[in-house]
C-alpha cells in the first residue's frame, strides 16, 4: 500500500530540487546509476537529474529492465562503464539501487580501474 506515495513523494521532491541543490557539495565526473530488480532507467531519472543539477555527468545504465543473470549483465556492463570512462578521461562512480547496487559491487571489482566509488541504497 506504501508504494501508491510514490507520486505524491516524487513530486514533493521535484519542488525542492531547487533548494536540494544549494545545500549540496557540487561534483563533477561521470556517474552511472543501476536500477533495482525489474526496474529501468526510467525508476532513476529523477536522481540522475538531481546528479545532472549540480554538476555531474549522470548516466543510466541503457540495459531495459535489471533481470537476468548477473554475469551476462555484467559483460554487458564492463564495456559501458570503460567507455564512459574513457569518455571523460576519469573513473566512474557508481550508484546502485537495491539489486543495482549488488551489480555495482561486483563491477567495481571486476574493473577496479574504470571505477572510482560505489555508493548502494535500498
Amino acid at each position: 500500500m506504501l508504494e501508491g506515495r510514490v507520486a505524491f513523494e516524487a513530486a514533493a521532491l521535484l519542488a525542492q530540487l531547487p533548494v536540494l541543490g544549494l545545500q549540496v557539495p557540487h561534483g563533477s565526473g561521470p556517474v552511472m546509476v543501476l536500477p533495482g530488480f525489474m526496474a529501468d532507467d526510467t525508476s532513476t531519472w529523477l536522481l540522475r537529474r538531481f546528479l545532472s543539477r549540480i554538476g555531474y555527468v549522470a548516466a543510466g545504465w541503457n540495459l531495459g529492465l535489471n533481470r537476468g543473470p548477473f554475469g551476462a549483465l555484467l559483460d554487458q556492463l564492463v564495456p559501458a562503464v570503460g567507455a564512459l570512462a574513457a569518455r571523460h578521461g576519469c573513473s566512474v562512480q557508481l550508484i546502485g539501487w537495491s539489486r543495482g547496487g549488488m551489480l555495482a559491487r561486483k563491477l567495481a571489482r571486476r574493473d577496479a580501474a574504470a571505477v572510482r566509488s560505489v555508493i548502494t541504497m535500498g
